[in-house]
């Protein structure tokens, strides 16, 4: 399950790090890695800004930071989403006020702001509900990171869990997610496709309502990949052999008319 963070960019600042404040951005970076987003605006004047201030760090400080960054980077759509946020005109911290926008806007539905000591000062003085915004100092114990490692450890098997977490484990996994791709065994081998297509609806259901592109932007794709299907009848001497390949067409036609159209339709 997918966990999403905001970081204000100036908890990167040189002047901030001591060997234990290393540690926590480390255990930070090191959880997008494993299964978290990392959430930036569609200008990605926080994604440079970040990547600036960690690659400006001294090696002595910054070099584990600087290899998990790369890592960040170089898969940018597994673990990097950009959201249409405006900052406030009468901001004093442009980079501070895009990551609060981010974290207080609905449809994006961040879990955690990652700030500075001095940035947690100056939005609690402006009296700013503290919920869900997490100094990189005491990262590591944070209620965030708890989650995070939680739900980085797995669950029981699904049919156990109450639904309302069944619901939550699939929005997490979905929520930025441009497409989804199903992998299926039997389908293709099978005439009753009612259970399969419940299922389906089900996730998507909760990608339609709950994803952020599809939810917001109208906009996602879905792939349904199942065992081959031989659809061609050619001229065999093999009475078995043509047996198969007529099962083979009617089980097509049985996919085509009880979940593609009808998924398409919706």
């Amino acid at each position: 399950m997918l966990v999403s963070v905001v970081v204000d960019p100036s908890a990167f600042n040189e002047e901030n790090f001591d060997e234990s404040y290393k540690i926590q951005a480390e255990i930070l970076l090191e959880g997008i890695l494993k299964n978290g987003m990392l959430i930036v605006d569609s200008e990605e004047v926080l994604r440079e800004e970040l990547r600036k201030k960690i690659l400006s760090l001294p090696s002595t400080i910054g070099q584990q930071l600087q290899s998990l960054l790369t890592e960040i980077l170089k898969n940018e759509t597994k673990y990097i989403v950009a959201c249409c946020v405006e900052s406030d005109d009468n901001s004093t911290d442009e980079l501070l006020d895009l990551a609060i926008n981010l974290k207080l806007d609905d449809d994006v539905d961040v879990d955690a702001l990652i700030v500075s000591n001095q940035s947690l000062e100056n939005l609690i003085s402006g009296q700013m509900d503290g919920e869900g915004i997490v100094p990189l100092s005491e990262y590591r114990n944070s209620d965030f990171e708890n989650r995070r490692k939680r739900y980085d450890n797995g669950f029981d098997s699904i049919d156990q869990l109450p639904k309302s977490e069944v619901d939550e484990i699939i929005v997490r996994a979905t929520r930025f997610s441009k497409s989804l791709r199903f992998y299926d065994r039997h389908i293709g081998q099978r005439t009753n496709t009612c259970h399969f297509y419940a299922g389906i609806e089900y996730i998507l259901s909760l990608w339609h309502e709950h994803g952020f592109f599809v939810s917001n932007q109208d906009f996602g794709k879905v792939e349904i990949y199942t065992c081959s299907v031989n659809c061609i009848l050619e001229e065999d001497t093999d009475i078995r052999k043509l047996k198969k390949k007529k099962k083979n067409k009617e089980q097509h036609k049985n996919i085509v008319q009880e979940i593609k159209t009808p998924y398409r339709s919706k």
